[in-house]
């Protein structure tokens, strides 16, 4: 049966209408609003925890994107773009995870500016204020998996006791410090799912009422982020279930512990009287407190303190006081160092200075990335060249004119070899300098006794023949760009760096790439990387690494069976020798690969007494760009020893480490 023309006409009518209206489409700037709240205080060197919150009042479905850049004082430190998303009627929020930021301590004035991008048209947002660590303070963050009732009642105290400030020997004001620990509170079912996010704080309490109700998703998550560096407290009394007994066996693994839940669903550990377990899962710290304290622990007792000195990740020398005396030992700035950070002025406030520090040798990363082509113009050459530019324009030019009697030619002699002088020195740089791009890295990756990977760290360069604007796509990794210093990339007004798609599980980075001018970047992840070899770690005792007697055959072991052709070598206790027992570290073929690299894993894997260092030896995973979470050892601590292999595979040269270590 034939439809009715009339009938078609007005079912076409009615389709495309619908269409329409379905469709992104250009809205009044009222239609939509947008709210940005932190979730969590922004932790130096790790991700911006922010929530968007739309209020919707358009009749039809908004598709689009949302585009935000972080500012301070005007100037852009990043750009962000979100996946396609639609909108309704009504008030939605959306969790975002953004690259970390840092302000300069003379700027005050921190946004985000954000649009909603349409297909057609955009709805523009008012500029909202962020709060940003700045880059002379030290942002702490003690993150409570707790419900608003427990945090009052129980958790608060927990979290009060874990800050840095009630240990501080000195009596400095709040805002004269260079530090500040903050306190934040986040309901358990909002805990992540993967170890990443976990870098937006220091350290995690769950609480006895938060555990029970964790998923196995985010127990996992948990125990990731504490094997790649993290700090957690668990406080594990009743209604556990297997995956919290798994759990724990799991944080516990690497001391021989063994946990137990009953049929009650209450864990069983420890020895008699034991009340706080301290664990070391891979690189980070675990406290267990067990319910024999069924108000939770003694927060003014010193099993506590000690407890918190082990979080910290205070260092040897200074744990014990802490532990005893409820402070560390205030150690002084010397002058030279107050000098190095003061932009050449003696800096005369004798005061601890807790803000982030460079890596010293971090800038020869770059050098040592570089391409083994790149060359640069002789001087005896570019001499030539303008010996040359002035004896044509000199007497060459008054002797052949002169001669030919075409003195007006003068004019045009002059520009013409000013533009072929200027020309074959562009061609002469490109010829010795080269239009091939090169990529190279540094890859610290860090491994357990059994080989497994914790976390990796990629600190990349790129070196661009031609200027031109590139992406790169990441995925479930942190990304931070670098000085050739080890600091914050400079932005300009406009934001460099770019970031599009769901940071930090699968996005794209995009920066402007100039010619020939190194470029530095760093990415962190938790997710297991093929690496080029794969050493035998379980074939290496702590007891073999001691430097005053190191073992034979310690680097053998180490490398039987493998194609492996860098070298190994020991830290522990502030020395460095090489695992064969031989002084001299790099004996390799390729010895000019080597120079300097010693200094730059050594200062990366156990960072000096400096600033923050001097009260602890590492901090939590992030994406700081003064590579400061790359730290592991405690060169104070006589029980723990780091055994690293480096080799060059094709322009990266990986760095495996292990730490050994002994109990608490």
């Amino acid at each position: 049966m034939r439809m009715p023309r009339r009938s078609t006409l007005l079912l076409c009518a009615a389709c495309i209408a619908l269409a329409h209206g379905s469709h992104a489409r250009e809205e009044p700037a009222g239609s939509l609003d947008i709210e940005f709240r932190q979730v969590l205080p922004a932790r130096t060197g790790g991700p911006l925890w922010m929530d968007a919150e739309f209020d919707c009042r358009s009749a039809g479905l908004l598709q689009g994107r949302l585009e935000a850049e972080v500012t301070s004082d005007s100037r852009g430190l990043f750009r962000y773009c979100s996946d396609d998303m639609a909108l309704t009627a009504g008030r939605h929020s959306f969790r975002l995870m953004l690259p970390s930021a840092s302000a300069d301590p003379w700027t005050t004035r921190h946004t985000i500016r954000a649009a909603f991008r349409m297909e057609k048209g955009a709805c523009v947002f008012d500029p909202q204020p962020v709060k940003l660590p700045q880059a002379n303070v030290r942002n702490l963050v003690v993150c409570v998996a707790a419900s608003d009732m427990e945090m009052r009642l129980s958790a608060g105290d927990i979290a009060s006791s874990l800050r840095l400030e009630r240990y501080d020997p000195e009596s400095v004001p709040a805002n004269a410090r260079t530090y500040v620990t903050h306190v934040a509170r986040l309901e358990p079912a909002d805990l992540p799912t993967s170890p990443l996010p976990c870098c937006g704080f220091d350290v995690l309490v769950v609480p006895a009422d938060a555990f029970p109700g964790l998923s196995a998703r985010q127990l996992d998550a948990l125990c990731r982020w504490a094997e790649g560096g993290g700090s957690l407290c668990v406080l594990p009394h009743t209604g556990l279930k297997d995956r919290h007994e798994q759990f724990l066996n799991a944080l516990s693994a690497s001391a021989g512990r063994c946990f137990r839940v009953d049929t009650g669903g209450t864990v069983e550990a420890g020895r008699t009287g034991e009340d706080i377990v301290l664990l070391r899962p891979g690189l980070g710290r675990a406290v267990v407190v067990l319910p024999n304290a069924p108000n939770g622990p003694d927060v003014t007792s010193r099993a506590w303190r000690r407890a918190v000195a082990h979080l910290w990740k205070v260092r040897a020398d200074q744990a014990s006081r802490l532990a005893d005396e409820g402070r560390w030992t205030a150690v002084r700035e010397a002058p030279r160092a107050q000098y190095r950070r003061s932009m050449g002025g003696y800096d005369t406030t004798e005061r601890q200075m807790f803000g982030h520090v460079p890596l010293a040798s971090a800038g020869r990363m770059s050098q040592h990335l570089m391409p083994q082509s790149f060359r640069m113009v002789p001087a005896r050459i570019l001499l030539l060249v303008f010996l040359g530019f002035l004896a044509a324009i000199g007497p060459v030019d008054y002797w052949l004119f002169g001669r030919l009697k075409k003195r007006a030619l003068t004019w045009l002699l002059f520009p013409a070899l000013s533009i072929g002088c200027a020309g074959l020195v562009v061609y002469l740089s490109g010829r010795y300098i080269g239009s091939q791009d090169h990529v190279g890295a540094f890859v610290f990756v860090d491994v357990d006794r059994s080989g497994r990977v914790l976390r990796w760290s990629r600190c990349e360069l790129q070196f661009g023949g031609r200027a031109r604007r590139v992406e790169q796509g990441i995925r479930n990794a942190l990304f931070a760009p670098l000085e050739r210093d080890g600091g914050a990339d400079p932005a300009s007004d406009e934001a460099d760096m770019a970031c599009r798609g769901r940071y930090p599980f699968d996005f794209a980075v995009s920066r402007h790439l100039k010619q020939w001018d190194p470029v530095l970047s760093r990415s962190t992840s938790f997710e297991p990387i093929e690496l080029p070899t794969r050493l035998n770690w379980h074939a290496v005792d702590a007891a073999d690494l001691d430097i005053d007697g190191l073992r034979t055959g310690v680097h053998d072991r180490l490398c039987d069976g493998t194609q492996f052709c860098g070298s190994a070598f020991v830290l522990r206790g502030g020395h460095t020798i090489a695992a064969d027992g031989r002084r001299e570290l790099w004996s390799t073929p390729r010895d000019h690969d080597w120079v300097g690299i010693r200094d730059i894993l050594r200062d990366a894997s156990a960072r000096p007494a400096e600033g923050f260092f001097t009260v602890v030896s590492q901090v939590s995973p992030g994406d700081a760009t003064t590579l400061e979470d790359l730290s592991v050892l405690d060169s104070m601590d006589p029980r723990q020893a780091l055994l690293v292999a480096v080799e060059w595979v094709g322009r990266d040269c990986y760095v495996y480490r292990c730490l050994f270590c002994g109990e608490d």
